[in-house]
């Protein structure tokens, strides 16, 4: 059967973690019908019309299992499965094979940016006066550490997201998390710099904490994606 011919049923999303469950059901698609490395997804607004979601959360989502492994972009053409073997099973193995350079930098961003807003949205589920006081006391904390020390390392402490990310409580998110954080770290040191002062970046912590204080999603992963996607120079 042609790939171009071939239609796939997709049932539409109603619960309220929707980027989450849109990356689920989008791998779901993948693994039910039995999809071959090489297989183009349907089209970005086909996908967004069966579950009922936005476009801008069908491409974060189609990120996120890029990122993963799960399926690869071709400019011009489409989604297509990803082939398993060419996919590193630790991310972090990147960094030690791949020259560091711009591109890279900006693909890593790109990825980070998926992983932080799903690592957001599926946190406010589990949002409450006693989490949003750990994250205060947390930012807190380091505002007295820039107070005390220059060190611009600092500039790369993800505790926030971290945390953020503990919050919600979805191991496998957290994995995520942790795999992009550890690529992100070492991938800026052996580029030569970190991404923004620490001072800066705290200072859009303070403003996506604010907007968690007041239960606001959109701002929220907002805010997240403009604090992760740093010019590269």
């Amino acid at each position: 059967m042609s790939t171009g011919t071939r239609r796939i049923t997709l049932v539409p999303i109603k619960r309220t973690d929707v980027f989450q469950t849109a990356v689920e059901r989008i791998g779901q698609m993948i693994v039910e019908n039995n999809m071959q490395p090489g297989e183009r997804l349907p089209s970005e607004r086909e996908i967004a019309e069966s579950l009922g979601i936005s476009r801008t959360t069908v491409r974060q989502a189609l990120k996120v299992l890029e990122s993963m492994g799960k399926v690869e972009t071709r400019v011009g053409s489409g989604t297509y499965v990803a082939n398993p073997a060419r996919a590193e099973s630790d991310p972090r193995l990147l960094v030690e094979h791949l020259t560091v350079d711009k591109t890279f930098m900006e693909k890593l961003i790109e990825a980070r940016v998926g992983i932080e807003r799903m690592v957001f949205e599926s946190a406010f589920k589990a949002l409450d006066d006693r989490a949003l006081e750990e994250l205060q006391q947390l930012l807190d904390e380091n505002a007295r550490e820039i107070l005390a020390e220059e060190d611009e390392d600092g500039a790369l402490d993800l505790s926030f997201e971290a945390k953020v990310a503990e919050i919600g409580g979805n191991e496998f998110i957290i994995g995520l998390q942790k795999q992009i954080h550890q690529t992100w770290i070492k991938a800026w040191r052996k580029y030569g710099y970190v991404p923004e002062k620490k001072a800066v970046l705290h200072e859009e912590h303070l403003k996506i904490l604010d907007a968690l204080k007041r239960r606001n999603r959109q701002e929220t992963v907002d805010l997240i994606e403009q604090h992760v996607s740093k010019n590269v120079e």
